[in-house]
């Protein structure tokens, strides 16, 4: 069950709303706490520049794996070739 807002429910009592119906209103209605502000939701030009840093970093590092698949692909394939040249010389 949710959060009821007191002056909410408070004033549909007085202006005649049933029990049920206030409690529900009431119960609905986000409470000013769980509401985001401005400062919550807009990110700073340090928060950006962060983010960018942290993109180029990923960049980096994704750039460094894909070379080493690259070259375990190489090596496997070497070897690969290596097995087919002796099978093929010793069978």
């Amino acid at each position: 069950m949710s959060t009821m807002v007191k002056e909410i429910y408070a004033a549909l009592k007085s202006a005649g709303a049933e029990e049920k119906l206030a409690i529900a209103a009431a119960e609905v209605v986000p409470s000013a706490q769980d509401l985001a502000t401005k400062a919550d939701i807009l990110a700073t030009k340090a928060d950006i520049a962060a983010t960018k840093a942290d993109i180029a970093e990923l960049k980096v590092a994704l750039g460094a794996l894909k070379a080493d698949i690259y070259r375990q692909l190489w090596l496997m394939g070497i070897s690969l070739l290596g097995a087919m040249v002796a099978l093929k010389l010793f069978a």
